[in-house]
């Protein structure tokens, strides 16, 4: 996988470290990230995302249009 694998025992210290000190790139864009998250992937365990601003609103946008779907409402444009 291209995300790194992350602490079983994260905690926000961990988040803000990874964050706030260390320099990461954004996994959509390349870009640096400013936000960093963990996700929980079945398949690979817990898993940092980072990502820059703009594709952080990015992703909220294709969450929420995915959950409208799901709702059976129409996606925002």
């Amino acid at each position: 996988t291209l995300l790194d694998p992350a602490p079983a025992d994260a905690s926000a210290a961990h988040i803000d470290r990874r964050r706030l000190d260390e320099v990461h790139a954004c996994l959509r864009c390349g870009e640096v990230a400013h936000m960093a998250f963990i996700a929980e992937l079945e398949e690979a365990g817990r898993r940092w995302l980072d990502l820059c601003h703009p594709c952080y609103a990015w992703l909220r946008a294709e969450l929420d249009n995915a959950q409208r779907l799901s709702d059976g409402r129409q996606p925002l444009a």
